[in-house]
């Protein structure tokens, strides 16, 4: 009985540990385990691979080309700027111009997720897809890039030369849509359920000693 207790209690602080750093989450769009959704457990932003609209221009998803946006299916719309720096920062990835190291191994990841657009099978390989501007104004792009020969990555959102109304094959779209999170016991619960199973373990050690 001892034995699973103590692996009731491992599992409970390793789940714990896990939440921590689990913030984005791979999911189906068409229910095939195709993995084409990444979900952000803290923005509960759904995020669809950048790889399925690499090509297509800003104006074409915009009306509706594909039937992503304006669908009874799939309702995502454009991701904001502010949206794109909360997604890199739930990766753990630094905004702005400078790159860094702490930043690589966390690029690595989310392009892993979303899909690679451009120089994959070299040494800089990025993503890079269309959002809207906080401001207002014309579309901008975001981009996630790192380089496996210094180690360094980073992404931000910035202005670049391109039209919104022609198609390149290396930029895609960052399309989001909202979806109301499962509710999960948060660490803190998850922490005070293993101390209860130590202090029960702790009675019965008493009682057994009686």
């Amino acid at each position: 009985m001892n034995k699973l207790i103590q692996l009731i209690l491992l599992v409970t602080l390793s789940a714990a540990s896990f939440s921590v750093n689990a913030n984005l989450v791979q999911r189906d769009l068409n229910g095939s385990s195709d993995g084409l959704i990444t979900f952000d457990t803290s923005s509960s932003l759904e995020w669809l691979d950048l790889k399925e609209t690499l090509g297509l221009s800003f104006n074409s998803i915009l009306s509706g080309y594909g039937g992503y946006i304006n669908s009874n299916l799939n309702s995502f719309r454009f991701a904001t700027e502010s949206e794109f720096s909360a997604l890199l920062n739930s990766a753990g990835i630094s905004n702005g111009v400078a790159y860094n190291t702490n930043s690589y191994e966390s690029a690595v990841s989310l392009m892993a997720l979303v899909g690679c657009g451009a120089q994959c099978n070299t040494p800089y390989p990025y993503s890079e897809g269309w959002i809207y501007s906080d401001t207002g104004g014309p579309a901008t792009r975001a981009y996630i890039q790192h380089n496996t020969e210094s180690l360094i990555a980073g992404g931000r959102s910035y202005g670049g030369s391109g039209d919104p109304q022609i198609g390149e094959i290396w930029t895609g779209s960052w399309l989001v849509r909202s979806v109301t999170a499962v509710p999960e016991l948060d660490t803190s619960a998850m922490l005070l359920m293993g101390a209860g199973v130590m202090g029960f373990m702790a009675r019965r050690r008493k009682q057994a000693a009686a």
